[in-house]
């Protein structure tokens, strides 16, 4: 017998040796709360090809696994051993709750029927609270600008959803000379215009107000393109200005025109009742014209659906894979070939099923790149050729001074003459003329 093991080891030791084992390699020591991370790990198997199912498991902490289905065993978790009796993946999960020590491991099973089940070493990770900072209300300064390679004013503040009155838009002269305002335009994201027509010089370091009557700017959101720069902002609150900040971001404050921006307000207390969602998966560019997917979780046990609203609308997609009050949705979303180039701040609107009531969200950021127009191939043109003549033509050498082609004798086929009519009456004529001779009793007296 001991013989029968020792064989079997020299000739198969993949075999005999290489029990199914599960090793975490790499993982974080600490993590945010909420914070999406990865943990690696590697699975020994003794069959090459052998699929397995995995997700990650933990007895003492709150956690979230990406996508939704990986909270149960599926196919969309799943490995297969390579030719080394070995493969590599990794879980991807978030810790929902702050602690100093989350126990985790992770979990495969054999994808027939989950009957075996096999459990890596466990590994301790950190939760921190997501830190809290209070903005404080005080006047920014507008910084010096970089050097422009034209003559332009900055803008610097943008007012679409005022309590009353008409929209506006602020510029700042960051230059030492005077800037000609007449002629200067400013354009939506549907390209949409506004021409300042005044004739005056917007001095040194000083601000315009530029108003214009009408719903030029979406509430909802939008963008303001100008001088090569893009502008982009999410849903609008009542009568708070998009402002640029001292550390060049852009935030909803109050309304400061003619004068240095304020701090960026607190929106925190108008999102309280919302849903926890987040971002899964985002590219981190795209190209204008360009198809693309935006995966988001939702921490609720209601039915939900959800929608992007802006840089571009799209339709209502609904989340699905509930497990433990926890679902997934994948938007398939097609930015328009028209969108200008920029980085937008994305809005979405969140709706509960049964309900006409829709929350807002502004979610993560999205890089867009000029669309490229494809070079159409060019079309190959066929010359149509004579087919050959049925018979050879003679050349003028052969035929003397004039053409080939003239000389030609042109036939019209005929089928042969025959008429059954015609033989029938000369057949007849003939008997007639000759019955004397043929037939000399008929004649005689």
């Amino acid at each position: 017998m001991s013989l029968i093991i020792f064989i079997l080891c020299l000739f198969f030791p993949s075999k005999i040796l290489a029990a199914t084992t599960v090793s975490i390699l790499n993982f974080p020591a600490e993590v945010l709360v909420g914070e999406t991370f990865p943990i690696t790990f590697n699975v020994t198997a003794s069959d090459i090809g052998t699929t397995f199912h995995y997700k990650a498991v933990s007895n003492n902490s709150d956690i979230s696994i990406f996508p939704a289905c990986a909270n149960r065993y599926d196919d969309c978790q799943n490995l297969i051993i390579g030719e080394n009796f070995l493969a590599t993946a990794s879980a991807y999960l978030k810790i929902n709750q702050a602690q100093p020590q989350n126990s985790i491991k992770i979990r495969i099973a054999n994808h027939f029927k989950h009957q075996q089940s096999f459990d890596s070493n466990p590994v301790d990770i950190i939760s921190l609270a997501l830190p809290s900072i209070s903005p404080t209300p005080e006047i920014s300064i507008i910084p010096t600008p970089t050097l422009f390679e034209s003559q332009y004013p900055y803008i610097t503040e943008i007012m679409p959803n005022p309590e009353d009155g008409s929209e506006w838009v602020e510029f700042y002269n960051p230059h030492e000379q005077n800037i000609p305002l007449k002629n200067l335009c400013i354009f939506d994201s549907s390209q949409n215009k506004k021409c300042l027509s005044v004739d005056i010089d917007l001095a040194s370091h000083q601000y315009y107000q530029f108003t214009f009557s009408g719903s030029f700017l979406n509430n909802s959101g939008d963008s303001v393109h100008f001088n090569q720069e893009t502008i982009s902002y999410s849903k609008a609150p009542k009568n708070l200005s998009y402002s640029f900040q001292s550390d060049g971001n852009w935030c909803f404050a109050p309304p400061s025109p003619g004068f240095g921006n304020f701090s960026c307000q607190d929106l925190s207390v108008e999102s309280s009742e919302l849903h926890p969602v987040d971002i899964i998966f985002i590219p981190d560019k795209i190209r204008a014209g360009e198809d693309f997917n935006i995966t988001l979780s939702l921490r609720s046990a209601d039915l939900y659906s959800i929608r992007l609203v802006h840089p571009f609308s799209s339709p209502y997609f609904a989340f699905n894979n509930y497990q433990n009050d926890f679902a997934t949705v994948n938007l398939s979303l097609s930015a328009s070939q028209k969108l200008p180039e920029g980085k937008y701040p994305l809005l979405f609107h969140l709706k509960k099923a049964g309900s006409n009531k829709i929350y807002d969200y502004q979610q993560g950021t999205l890089e867009v790149l000029p669309f490229i127009k494809k070079a159409k191939s060019k079309k190959t043109t066929t010359t149509k050729t004579k087919s050959a003549p049925l018979c050879p033509i003679s050349t003028p050498a052969v035929l003397g001074t004039q053409s080939a082609i003239a000389r030609q004798a042109v036939f019209t086929p005929s089928s042969p003459d025959f008429n059954t009519f015609s033989w029938l009456f000369l057949a007849t004529g003939s008997i007639l003329f000759l019955s004397p001779i043929l037939f000399p009793k008929l004649y005689s007296d």
